[in-house]
C-alpha cells in the first residue's frame, strides 16, 4: 500500500486508503487487509490492470520468463510495444505485485497476492445482481442483501427510507433513479462502498448529498437529473477526481462551487442554473455561476450541456467568457448552449463543423411557463443531431446565416419582422431536415424561390408551422425537381389566413410524404387548387403515392380535399370539420 502511495501529497487520499483498509471482508478470505490494499492499489494502474489480470491468470508460480510474458501482452493487444511492456513490469515490481528474480529476466507473483488478486477478478467475471426496478417497493432490501452485491437496481420504485449503514465493499453500480418518494439519503450511507464507480439518484426529491458520498474517490458517474429540489454542490464535490460524468440537469443549482476546478477529467459535463434577476440575490456580479477559467482545463470534455433559465442574470455576466473558454476544447463533439445575443455564435462559428451535436437556443425571451409547441414537436426537436432555435429575432443576421449551413434542425420562434424562410437563404439550408416555424406573424410564405433553377430544400423531411398569422402559401414561384423531395410529414396548426396548401407542381415533387395535419386553419376551401381543366385532369394521377395519413380539424370552410386530383388509396384519415 505504501508503495502505491509514493508521491501522493493529497492527505484525503491517504485517510481513504486507511479507510479502505480496515473494511469488514467481502468474501472468506483470510486476510483482509491484503485484499483491501489489492482493491486499492488496481484503482490507479488504469490499463496496467489488465496486464495484471492476465498474470494472476497465466504466470507460472516459478516464474516466467520477462520478454516471453511482455511477448504475450503484445500479442493480446495490452500493450502497444516492448517499451511500453518493460515499464507496465517495473511498475507492478515497484508496487510488489510481481517479483523478479534472474537479474531481472524472471518474474513471478507471490502465492498470497495471487490468491487474492483471484478472489478479486472472479467477483468481477461474475458479479452478484440484485435486480429490483419496477417492483412498487415501498423499502429497500434488508441490510444482509447489500453485503455481497455488485450491482444494485432500485430504479422506479416507490422507497422513501435507505438503509443507514450498508456494508457493500463490492458494490460498483447502483441504481436508484425514479424512486420519487426519496428525500433524504442517510448521513453513512456511502461509507462502505469502496469500490463504487456508478451512482444514478435521477428523479428524486433528495435536496443534499451526505458528507459520506464524497468518499466515493472511485466514483466515474453520477447522474442526478430532474431533482428539482436540488440547489447546492457542495465545495466537497472537488474530492471525485476520478469523475468523468457530472449530469446535473433538470436541477435548480444557483452556482458551480470552486472547488469543482478539481475535476479535470470529466468527459461529460451537464448542469441546469435556477434564474434570478439582480434583486433576487445580493452581490451578482461578485459570484460566478461557473468559476473562471474552469471550462478551459476540461481536456477531456466531449459532451457540455450548459441548460440556464433566460431571466438568469449571472449567465449573462459571463456568457462571453465561458463561449470563449469553450471554443479551446479540442475534444469536444456534443454542446447545448443558451446565447442571449446572435453575435455570440461569431466565435463558435469555427467549432460547428467539428461537432457532431449541438443545441443552441438563440435570442434574449422570457421563459414561458406553458408552451404553446405540440408535444409531438417538442419530442421531435429533442431527436435531431445539430439544432438551432432562434428567438425573437429583428431583420436577417449573418451570424444566423452562416449557422444554418451546419442545422439539421431550425425553429424560428416569435421572429418579428421576417417575411419568407428565404431571406435567410435557402441555399444555406442543404441539411436542414426538420424545420419547425411559430408565432412568426410577418411571414407570408415559406419558400419565395425567385427565377427557380436550383433544388431547394432537398434533405427537408419534417415541415411543421404554428401560430402563422399572415402565411398565405407554402411555395412561392418556380418548382425545380428535387425540391422538397424528402419530406415526409406537413403540419399546419392555426394559419387563418391560408386558402389552399399544394399546387400541382408542388404534389409532383411529394412522392415521399407520409403525413397531412391540418388543424385550424379556418379560410381553407382546398387543400389543392390547379388551373388543369377537368378533362385533362386523369393525366394527373397517383400523387403522393406514399401518403398514410392525413388528419383535418376545424376546416369549416373546406370544399374539396383534392379538387378531382387522385392520390394514393392507402390512407387513414381523421376529420373533424
Amino acid at each position: 500500500m505504501a508503495r502505491g502511495l509514493k508521491g501522493v501529497n493529497d492527505v484525503r487520499i491517504w485517510e481513504y486508503a486507511s479507510h479502505i483498509l480496515g473494511l469488514q471482508p467481502i468474501s472468506q478470505t483470510e486476510d483482509r487487509i491484503l485484499f483491501n490494499a489489492l482493491t486499492f492499489l488496481r484503482r490507479g494502474l488504469g490499463s496496467a490492470d489488465q496486464c495484471l489480470k492476465h498474470c494472476a491468470s497465466y504466470l507460472e508460480s516459478s516464474g516466467t520468463n520477462k520478454i516471453d510474458l511482455i511477448g504475450r501482452w503484445v500479442r493480446g493487444t495490452l500493450v502497444g510495444t516492448l517499451e511500453e511492456g518493460e515499464k507496465v513490469v517495473g511498475d507492478l515490481v515497484n508496487a510488489f505485485l510481481l517479483e523478479s528474480s534472474q537479474k531481472g529476466n524472471s518474474i513471478r507473483m507471490r502465492p498470497e497476492i495471487h490468491v487474492e488478486l483471484i478472489n478479486l477478478y472472479e467477483t468481477e467475471v461474475n458479479p452478484i445482481l440484485v435486480k429490483l426496478d419496477g417492483r412498487g417497493l415501498t423499502e429497500a432490501p434488508k441490510l444482509e442483501t447489500w453485503t455481497d452485491v455488485t450491482e444494485m437496481h432500485l430504479m422506479n420504485n416507490k422507497i422513501s427510507k435507505l438503509p443507514e449503514y450498508p456494508n457493500c465493499p463490492k458494490l460498483s453500480l447502483l441504481f436508484l433513479q425514479a424512486n420519487h418518494h426519496l428525500r433524504v439519503i442517510p448521513p453513512h450511507f456511502f461509507e462502505c462502498m469502496p469500490v463504487l464507480k456508478v451512482v444514478d439518484l435521477s428523479q428524486t426529491r433528495i435536496r443534499s448529498l451526505p458528507q459520506s458520498f464524497f468518499k466515493l474517490v472511485q466514483l466515474q458517474k453520477f447522474f442526478l437529473r430532474g431533482c428539482e429540489l436540488f440547489m447546492e454542490l457542495p465545495q466537497e464535490v472537488g474530492e471525485l477526481h476520478y469523475l468523468e460524468v457530472l449530469d446535473l440537469d433538470g436541477t435548480e443549482i444557483i452556482t458551480l462551487p470552486v472547488a469543482i476546478g478539481k475535476l479535470t477529467n470529466l468527459t461529460c459535463l451537464k448542469v441546469s442554473f435556477y434564474g434570478y434577476n439582480d434583486s433576487d440575490r445580493k452581490n451578482s456580479q461578485s459570484n460566478r455561476i461557473i468559476p473562471q477559467n474552469w471550462i478551459s482545463n476540461l481536456l477531456q470534455l466531449k459532451e457540455l450541456s450548459i441548460d440556464v433559465n433566460p431571466n438568469n442574470q449571472g449567465w449573462n455576466v459571463i456568457v462571453n467568457d465561458i463561449v470563449k473558454e469553450i471554443c479551446s476544447l479540442a475534444k469536444l463533439e456534443a454542446l447545448k448552449l443558451y446565447l442571449p445575443e446572435v453575435v455570440l455564435l461569431n466565435d463558435l462559428r469555427n467549432s460547428l463543423s467539428s461537432l457532431k451535436h449541438f443545441r443552441f437556443t438563440v435570442g434574449r425571451h422570457e421563459q414561458r411557463i406553458i408552451s404553446r409547441l405540440p408535444l409531438e414537436a417538442a419530442v421531435k426537436l429533442e431527436e435531431e443531431e445539430r439544432c438551432l432555435k432562434y428567438v425573437n429575432g429583428k431583420g436577417v443576421q449573418i451570424e444566423i446565416k452562416q449557422a444554418l449551413q451546419h442545422v439539421t434542425t431550425l425553429f424560428l420562434d416569435r421572429h418579428l419582422t421576417l417575411t419568407s424562410l428565404s431571406k435567410f437563404g435557402i441555399g444555406n439550408m442543404e441539411n436542414l431536415k426538420f424545420c419547425l416555424l411559430g408565432e412568426c406573424n410577418e411571414i407570408q410564405t415559406i419558400v419565395d424561390a425567385g427565377n427557380g433553377g436550383d433544388v431547394l430544400l432537398g434533405s427537408l423531411k419534417y415541415l411543421n408551422l404554428h401560430y402563422m398569422k399572415n402565411l398565405r402559401s407554402i411555395w412561392k414561384g418556380p418548382l425545380c425537381q428535387g425540391s422538397l423531395f424528402s419530406l415526409k410529414s406537413l403540419v399546419l396548426y392555426t394559419c387563418p389566413q391560408l386558402t389552399t396548401i399544394f399546387t400541382l407542381n408542388l404534389l409532383k415533387n411529394l412522392r415521399n410524404l407520409e403525413e397531412l395535419v391540418v388543424e385550424d386553419c379556418p379560410e381553407i376551401n382546398s387543400i389543392v387548387t390547379h388551373d388543369v381543366p377537368a378533362e385533362d385532369l386523369p393525366l394527373w394521377i397517383y400523387y403522393l403515392p406514399n401518403l398514410k395519413k392525413i388528419s383535418l380539424h376545424y376546416l369549416p370552410k373546406l370544399i374539396s380535399i383534392s379538387s378531382g386530383v387522385t392520390d394514393c388509396t392507402n390512407v387513414r384519415m381523421a376529420k373533424r370539420l
